[in-house]
């Protein structure tokens, strides 16, 4: 099953540039695979029966193209299965002429609200999505922190960054990524960016951010206040 939903690049999806933002894909993509979740009855609405919410474990998205303000732009989805714990879903981004401007892959994983463990995948849930085959893009798997860093910053956590999970939402990390990003890498072009999630981010913390580079990849850690737990990975290439 490919699900579609059409948006049109409005101020805040824009950068100064005026062109489409990698926090405003990524919520595109969310806001796609959330209409195909709703579709077939395992959406956000349907936790007080479902009891289960689905928590992003690592997305990629790599950019092609960036449409411009005011423009109409198009995100696809579609499942592409899961084992009894991960599901897997890709994305494209199309402008109006159907030209492919972006492309995502991401890795989910079901959690019971009722007790914040992971829920087992059935196939019943499973073939309600349906399973296509079709892989608009690879992800890079388990992300591992550089050997070292060479910026250090910190990021308060507030409500306005809490969503109805509970935690800072998917794309704040984004924002965490542009505030720790050396003043030499301002303005760069970032096409190719990965998260990797591994432990959530509740409000009221105080977290630290590491930027460093290796091997030619950029890489910003996120973690707790102490340093003794790991939030998140972001690796990124500079065009």
């Amino acid at each position: 099953m490919f699900v579609k939903q059409e948006f049109m690049v409005g101020y805040r999806h824009v950068d100064m540039d005026y062109r489409l933002t990698n926090r405003a894909i990524l919520g595109y993509f969310e806001d796609v695979a959330g209409k195909h979740s709703s579709g077939v009855g395992y959406g956000v609405l349907d936790i007080p029966k479902t009891h289960l919410a689905w928590f992003l474990i690592s997305v990629r998205i790599k950019v092609y193209k960036r449409p411009m303000y005011g423009e109409t732009v198009t995100a696809i989805t579609w499942s592409k299965g899961a084992n009894r714990v991960f599901a897997y879903r890709d994305y494209e981004l199309r402008n109006a002429e159907g030209e492919l401007v972006a492309a995502g892959a991401s890795v989910w994983v079901p959690i019971d609200r009722r007790t914040g463990a992971m829920m087992r995948l059935t196939s019943e849930i499973m073939d309600a999505f349906g399973t296509e085959d079709k892989s608009a893009l690879e992800t890079g798997g388990k992300l591992r922190e550089p050997k070292s860093y060479s910026a250090t910053g910190e990021q308060k956590i507030t409500a306005s960054m809490i969503d109805f999970n509970e935690h800072v939402h998917n794309t704040y990390y984004i924002d965490f990524l542009n505030e720790i990003l050396p003043e030499s890498l301002r303005g760069a072009e970032i096409n190719d960016l990965e998260i990797f999630y591994k432990n959530q981010i509740l409000i009221g913390e105080n977290v630290k951010l590491f930027y460093g580079e290796e091997n030619g990849s950029h890489y910003v850690s996120i973690k707790t206040e102490d340093e003794k737990e790991l939030h998140a990975i972001i690796k990124f290439e500079i065009a």
